[in-house]
């Protein structure tokens, strides 16, 4: 998708499940426009927002460098989706 502009939003939240582990549950919306540089004229709404959401599982693997794994599970409005594995953190 492309446009001159964009506007995007993402959050997530986390919770320390047992011991090292964490659950987390993500989230996001963002869409796209074309040459108006006046946010006030875009509707997200409009059938151009791009939701996407997910859930994943991360492993604290050292507490001294707080390297993360994590294996995430994510989607979005068409109901694509996909398995994502890292290291680090998203944020």
């Amino acid at each position: 998708y492309r446009g001159n502009n964009m506007i995007a939003a993402q959050a997530e939240m986390r919770w320390n499940f047992i011991w090292r582990l964490h659950l987390s549950v993500f989230g996001g919306i963002g869409t796209f426009y074309g040459t108006s540089t006046s946010v006030s004229q875009v509707d997200v709404w409009d059938g151009v927002a791009f939701p996407s959401g997910g859930y994943g599982l991360s492993l604290l693997t050292s507490e001294e460098t707080g390297i993360v794994v994590r294996f995430d599970f994510a989607w979005g409005r068409y109901g694509d989706f996909n398995w994502y594995f890292e290291m680090g953190n998203s944020f």
